[in-house]
């Protein structure tokens, strides 16, 4: 009676953690400032995990908007935009984006706000796990000399081994580089004046864009290039001096043909990602 008197009913202060036989262990919440956060849900429909997430983003610690466009792909960069105004208006202080297709657990605002306050971050991104069974995520790092390809991709084995739950580039084997983060599931603190970073042109630098090009090779035929936009705005915003960070404390899955879960270690791939292996393994 103690314990639900004091605990359950207090759901802002306290979060439960896990259970032993029939008592539920708490822990308290962190202490955080509540957050105006736009919540972006791209493409046009909405599947039923992330109607899920979107019903279940806070446990009523934040305000949140909601907002689609429906524009499919342009979706993104035209919510990001939307966002960027929303905060000079004052409107909002934070950005985060859901994709229809992940579902993340309860709460999982509350979560990543947490971390981002803990760790004094700019952006904070969840791990995600792609679709198949070698467990390799789109989390990894990035190399500015090559910006077509991951530096290296993470496994979910090394998410879970190697890895602190929350993690920064300074905490990988490659702080020289950059972290490249998952847009699946994120938040940034749009308060921080540096996401509205402009060149000389006037043109946004952080944009949620695909860059394509075509590349001559030595023996000449020509190859196709695409940058996914959750690498190109990594890419981006590691050169404006912000602080980002990634996180398995959200439990999120990534539903394919099957769920692919970033709960525990798993995948075919034992030795870290063979795609990438070359790069980073030392010889």
């Amino acid at each position: 009676q103690a314990l639900d008197e004091t605990l359950t009913a207090d759901v802002q202060r306290w979060i439960p953690v896990r259970r032993i036989d029939s008592a539920v262990v708490y822990e308290r919440r962190q202490e955080t400032e509540r957050f105006k956060i736009a919540l972006a849900m791209p493409g046009p429909n909405l599947m039923y995990s992330a109607a899920i997430g979107l019903l279940t983003a806070t446990r009523g610690l934040h305000d949140i908007t909601p907002k689609n466009s429906g524009n499919g792909f342009d979706d993104m960069n035209t919510l990001w935009v939307d966002a960027l105004n929303m905060a000079a208006r004052g409107e909002i202080t934070h950005f985060a984006m859901l994709h229809s297709d992940i579902n993340p657990s309860t709460g999982w605002i509350d979560i990543l706000a947490n971390e981002m306050v803990r760790t004094g971050a700019d952006l904070v991104s969840t791990v995600v796990a792609l679709k198949d069974w070698r467990g390799i995520t789109s989390t990894g790092v990035g190399d500015a000399s090559d910006p077509w390809n991951a530096f290296r991709r993470f496994t979910m084995r090394e998410i879970h081994e190697m890895l602190p739950e929350t993690f920064s580039i300074e905490d990988t084997p490659h702080p020289d580089k950059y972290l490249l983060h998952n847009t699946g599931c994120w938040l940034a603190d749009m308060r921080n004046p540096a996401l509205r970073t402009v060149d000389v042109d006037g043109w946004l630098k952080d944009t949620l864009s695909f860059p394509i090009a075509a590349r001559m090779m030595p023996d000449g035929t020509i190859e196709h290039r695409r940058e996914s936009e959750d690498w190109y705005f990594s890419r981006m915003i590691s050169t404006l001096s912000l602080k980002t960070v990634a996180t398995r404390k959200v439990s999120a899955t990534h539903f394919g043909s099957t769920p692919y879960v970033n709960s525990r270690p798993w995948g075919d791939s034992l030795f870290g990602d063979e795609a990438t292996k070359h790069k980073w393994v030392t010889k």
